[in-house]
C-alpha cells in the first residue's frame, strides 16, 4: 500500500501546484483540474472501502462547503478544491469515514477564517475600530471585503492536518 500513498501524495501535490499557480495569476482554480481530480478520488474511494462509505464522504464533504460557499466564505473553486483534496487525503490516510471528512473541513475552515481575518486586519491598517466597523457593515450589506487566494492555505491546512494525523502519540 506504501507506493499507492506515494502516488496519492504526489498527485495531492500537483493538484495544490496548479491550483496554487492559477488562483494567483488568474483568480481562479479551473473545473478542469478539480473534475478530474474528483473523478479519480471518488473511484479510488470507492475502490478502496466501498459505494456507500464513499457516497456518504462525499456528501459531507458537499454539503458543508456548499453551506460556506452560499454564506460567501469562499468560491466555487474553492469548495470543489477542498472536495476533491479532502478525498485525495482520507485516501492517503487510509480513513474515508465521516469523521475524517468532518475533521479535514474543519481543519481548512479555521485555516481559512484565521488568514482570511488577519488579511482583514491587515487592509485596515490593523485598526480594530476599522476592522469591527468594516465587518459589521459587510454583513449588513452582504458584501465581501477582499478576496484571498484559497488554494495556498487550504494546502496549507491540508498539510497540517496529514502532519496532525502522522505525528506519532
Amino acid at each position: 500500500m506504501e507506493w499507492q500513498a506515494s502516488i496519492m501524495l504526489v498527485a495531492l501535490c500537483a493538484l495544490y501546484g496548479i491550483t496554487f499557480f492559477t488562483d494567483i495569476r488568474y483568480r481562479k482554480i479551473y473545473n478542469s483540474v478539480t473534475f478530474p481530480a474528483m473523478l479519480i478520488s471518488f473511484l479510488a474511494c470507492i475502490y478502496t472501502s466501498g459505494f456507500l462509505n464513499s457516497i456518504i464522504f462525499f456528501f459531507v464533504v458537499m454539503v458543508l462547503c456548499l453551506v460556506c460557499e452560499f454564506m460567501r466564505f469562499w468560491k466555487s473553486g474553492d469548495s470543489k478544491l477542498i472536495l476533491a483534496a479532502s478525498m485525495m487525503t482520507a485516501l492517503l490516510l487510509e480513513s474515508i469515514t465521516t469523521f475524517t471528512a468532518a475533521s479535514f473541513f474543519l481543519s481548512v475552515l479555521m485555516m481559512y477564517l484565521f488568514v482570511g481575518h488577519c488579511f482583514w486586519l491587515k487592509q485596515c491598517n490593523y485598526s480594530l475600530r476599522k476592522y469591527f466597523q468594516e465587518l459589521k457593515s459587510s454583513f449588513r450589506q452582504n458584501q465581501v471585503i477582499g478576496r484571498l487566494p484559497g488554494a495556498g492555505w487550504i494546502g496549507l491546512a491540508n498539510l497540517l492536518f496529514l502532519l496532525i494525523h502522522y505525528v506519532p502519540y
